[in-house]
């Protein structure tokens, strides 16, 4: 990992990275656009990503050597490179056939990171995306509204089935089984070690699934829609609409889309606090900290192997990159 840094931080130093997603000398909590030029959301190209206009970015997922994917839900799986360019490399807007991509939401890398795994909550699938290739297949069809997909470290993947209530997962043998039922709209996990961490939309709560006997139990969000409690308790906290949810060591960061902000648990402690927005979703500029940087309805977060987390913006059409350890 070192090592992918060190690259790519000497790329830039010696041939220039224009707006690159990787940057020398950023602070913790320091809030750059590396994707997206704002507007309409009508998509525009441009081989430099924040040239381009993207329409109401989801999921995103980070590689090892900086490289982020993110889906845009007008029907595209977008790649951008640490440097900065931007590459589509599936696309499918306006189709209205179920052999293609409906309305890709949450993304995942598999654990080789040779594929992409997508979660289509618009045709009922999670499709794989074969990065080399660029062959799109499906690996799981007829799901009710499937809206995340995670990998474990083992290969194992997860997937929040959200009209369904569901976490499905699916093993090595390419056998799906449910893990737990009775779950309100699930819209996003995170996998940390024998956990997965589950945000419930429809009850305004994340809670943690024991992944070797499926018990449940709270983790934040006290089931009212609302916004209170940072710097005290989680589970007494109020989220409004959980939507995206980011494991960083202790770190849990999670997308409180109605609220308009990232909210940072702190796992060992149990205590909440805003990491990012302020509420408001009046667009108030580049380059803020975090938690003094509009954000409205956050609807995808990733964190990078290098220490970065990425947030997608979807009303501001933009993405997000913010250091979460000094680099």
């Amino acid at each position: 990992m070192a090592r992918a840094l060190l690259a790519v931080l000497l790329g830039c130093a010696l041939g220039g990275c224009g707006d690159a997603i990787i940057a020398v000398g950023d602070q913790p909590g320091f809030m750059r656009i590396v994707v997206g030029a704002g507007g309409s959301g009508e998509f525009f190209f441009d081989t430099l990503a924040t040239r381009a206009r993207i329409s109401r970015p989801a999921g995103i997922a980070a590689a090892s050597d900086g490289t982020i994917f993110f889906a845009d839900q007008a029907g595209l799986i977008l790649r951008v490179t640490p440097r900065g360019r931007l590459t589509v490399l599936h696309a499918s807007p306006g189709c209205l056939d179920r052999s293609c991509l409906g309305r890709p939401q949450g993304l995942a890398l598999t654990a080789d990171e040779s594929a992409l795994l997508i979660a289509d909550d618009g045709n009922g699938k999670v499709w794989q995306l074969t990065l080399a290739s660029r062959d799109l297949r499906i690996l799981v069809d007829s799901l009710a509204e499937p809206a995340d997909v995670a990998v474990a470290r083992d290969g194992r993947v997860f997937i929040a089935e959200r009209g369904a209530g569901r976490i499905v997962v699916i093993g090595s043998d390419n056998t799906a089984r449910t893990l737990v039922s009775g779950l309100r709209a699930p819209s996003a996990l995170a996998i940390g070690d024998g956990v997965a961490y589950v945000a419930e939309a429809g009850s305004n709560t994340v809670r943690a699934v024991n992944l070797s006997d499926g018990a449940i139990s709270p983790v934040a969000g006290n089931g009212t829609a609302g916004f209170s409690g940072d710097r005290g308790p989680a589970m007494i906290a109020a989220l409004n609409k959980p939507w995206a949810l980011a494991l960083s060591g202790s770190n849990l960061y999670i997308a409180d889309q109605g609220n308009d902000r990232i909210r940072i648990v702190n796992i060992p402690s149990g205590t909440i606090d805003t990491f990012a927005g302020t509420g408001s979703r009046v667009f108030n500029g580049n380059g803020n900290a975090a938690a003094e940087t509009s954000l409205s309805m956050p609807n995808g977060l990733a964190v990078s192997p290098l220490g970065f987390l990425y947030i997608s913006d979807a009303d501001h059409h933009l993405i997000w990159r913010t250091p979460i350890r000094l680099i």
